[in-house]
C-alpha cells in the first residue's frame, strides 16, 4: 500500500523521506568500506603469521570468520543491538540525530558498520591469507629472509604489496553488496540514510527518488570500480593505463 492510507492500514506514522539523508548513506557506507578493508586486511596478514605455528593456532579464526560470513545482517544487527545495546549498555540500540553536529558522533555509527563490515569479515581476511601464503612462498621473499632482512619490512614492504592484488579486487567487487546491504541496516537501526531513503520512497510510491537513488548507487558503483584500476596502479608499477 502507498499514499496517505497506508498508515491506517499498518497502524504505523510513516514519514515521508528527507532528500538531505543521501549525504549522511553515503558518508556511513564510504566509512564501512574503509574500516572493512583495513579491518580484513589486517586479520588476513596476522592470519598468514599463524601459520608458522601450525594449523591449530589458525582454526579458531577461521570458524569465526567462517560465522560471520554465514550470518545475514538482519541476524547480526539483532544480535550486536542485545548485546551491546540492552545487556552491556554501552552503545544505543538505535540511530537518533537531534542536531546536524550529531552525525559525526562515531558512538552511532559504530552498531551499522558492524553490522555491515561482519559479514564480509571471513571472506575477504581468508582471501588475504590465502595471498600472502603464496606470495610467501615465492623466491624472491626466501632470498630476502636468507639475506637477513628483518621479518617485518619483508611482510609489509615486498609481501604484503604483492599480495594486495586480490584482496582489493574482491573488495572493489562487495562494494555493490556493502551498498545494498544499507537498506536493511538503516531500517534496523533508523539510520536517516541513502537506504533508508529508498525504502521509504518505495513504501509511499515515489518511483522517481527510487530511480534517483538506484542512478547514484551506479554511480557510486562504477567509480569504485574506477579506483581500484588506480590502485592496481600503485600496487603494481607494470600496469599502465593510457
Amino acid at each position: 500500500f502507498a499514499g496517505d492510507a497506508a498508515p491506517l492500514l499498518v497502524g504505523v506514522v510513516v514519514r515521508p523521506p528527507e532528500p538531505r539523508q543521501d549525504f549522511q548513506g553515503v558518508l556511513r557506507a564510504a566509512r564501512c568500506l574503509v574500516e572493512e578493508a583495513l579491518m580484513h586486511l589486517d586479520i588476513g596478514q596476522r592470519n598468514q603469521e599463524r601459520t608458522v605455528f601450525g594449523e591449530q593456532a589458525e582454526r579458531l579464526p577461521a570458524v569465526l570468520q567462517g560465522r560471520f560470513t554465514a550470518t545475514p545482517e538482519f541476524v547480526m544487527g539483532i544480535f550486536l543491538i542485545l548485546l551491546f545495546a540492552i545487556w552491556l549498555k554501552v552503545l544505543p540500540a538505535a540511530t537518533v540525530f537531534l542536531s546536524d553536529s550529531d552525525i559525526w558522533d562515531l558512538r552511532l555509527l559504530v552498531l551499522p558498520v558492524l553490522t555491515l563490515t561482519a559479514a564480509e569479515l571471513g571472506y575477504i581476511a581468508r582471501m588475504t591469507r590465502a595471498s600472502m601464503v603464496d606470495v610467501m612462498g615465492s623466491p624472491y621473499i626466501r632470498t630476502a629472509i636468507l639475506k637477513g632482512m628483518p621479518y617485518g619490512r619483508v611482510v609489509f614492504r615486498h609481501a604484503l604489496r604483492n599480495a594486495l592484488m586480490a584482496p582489493i579486487t574482491v573488495i572493489m567487487l562487495h562494494v555493490n553488496w556493502l551498498i545494498g546491504g544499507i537498506v536493511v541496516v538503516e531500517v534496523i537501526f533508523g539510520f536517516p540514510g541513502l537506504g533508508r531513503y529508498i525504502f521509504d520512497s518505495a513504501i509511499f510510491g515515489d518511483f522517481n527518488a527510487v530511480e534517483a537513488a538506484a542512478m547514484l548507487l551506479v554511480l557510486i558503483a562504477v567509480g569504485t570500480r574506477l579506483l581500484g584500476d588506480l590502485i592496481y596502479t600503485f600496487l603494481n608499477p607494470r600496469i599502465r593505463y593510457s
